[in-house]
């Protein structure tokens, strides 16, 4: 599925208060980036002042700003997974939640909102292959980001970070209609009404329609120790294609 590349598919904002410090005034602040692997870029930032009023009154707050690039799994081979599964076998200190969105509701709000945008999805970008082709094969990959299945189904490939690392490997920019399209597919993606989070714990297994659904997981903490970190198993099926990687 995708995860909506490395989508970024929404944005979350949480509010957390804390017990007022009346001594001082203080602040702080941080942000940090990930990449998911065949994904795409994400980033979060975290912020928290404190100010005293009065010598029994202050103020304080903290905010949590997170975006997590989302994809379609092997978006960048001929044959992509149809079905992806991800089976939970240790979670992570915090975060990593579990991350869909539709693409038919991306598509329609696209011809609804951008009908001039749609047409270019429906063309050829390059794509990163990541790395993952055999020795003489090409390293980049030429495909659409929406397209009509043998029934006329809408279908999707989508990795912004691949497609950026596919047109620096051929040396040339984005044209601008395709830049423009992807700007337009991005701004749908991070309305928080869009995707859905959910928890995924140990034991637990998910499975997703890998051409019609973005999935993605937000960012984590995860623990020191090797043996209490962060473990997902993931599954590729399809039907169809030859019997090789590539499909």
């Amino acid at each position: 599925g995708t995860l909506y590349g490395a989508g970024a598919m929404s944005g979350a904002i949480r509010i957390i208060t804390n017990n007022v410090d009346l001594t001082r005034s203080a602040g702080a602040a941080s942000l940090t980036g990930s990449s998911i692997d065949h994904g795409g870029a994400g980033y979060a930032a975290h912020g928290v002042v404190n100010v005293p009023l009065t010598d029994a009154i202050g103020f304080r707050a903290g905010g949590y700003y997170d975006h997590e690039g989302g994809y379609i799994d092997n978006a960048y081979n001929a044959t992509p997974p149809e079905i992806v599964g991800l089976l939970c076998l240790k979670t992570a200190k915090s975060g990593g939640l579990s991350r869909v969105l539709s693409f038919h509701t991306v598509h329609n709000a696209l011809l609804a909102r951008h009908p001039e945008h749609l047409p270019r999805l429906y063309q050829p970008f390059w794509f990163d292959r990541q790395k993952e082709f055999f020795p003489g094969e090409p390293e980049t990959f030429f495909a659409p980001v929406f397209e009509e299945g043998d029934e006329g189904e809408l279908r999707a490939r989508f990795s912004v970070h691949q497609i950026n690392g596919g047109y620096a490997m051929k040396g040339t920019p984005v044209d601008n209609e395709g830049a423009a399209a992807l700007a337009a597919a991005l701004e749908i993606f991070e309305e928080p009404d869009v995707a859905m989070d959910f928890e995924f714990a140990p034991g637990e297994i998910q499975f997703v329609d890998n051409r019609t659904l973005g999935h993605s997981r937000t960012e984590f903490e995860d623990y020191p120790e090797p043996e209490r970190r962060r473990h997902l198993v993931r599954l590729w099926l399809r039907d169809h294609g030859r019997r090789a990687y590539t499909g």
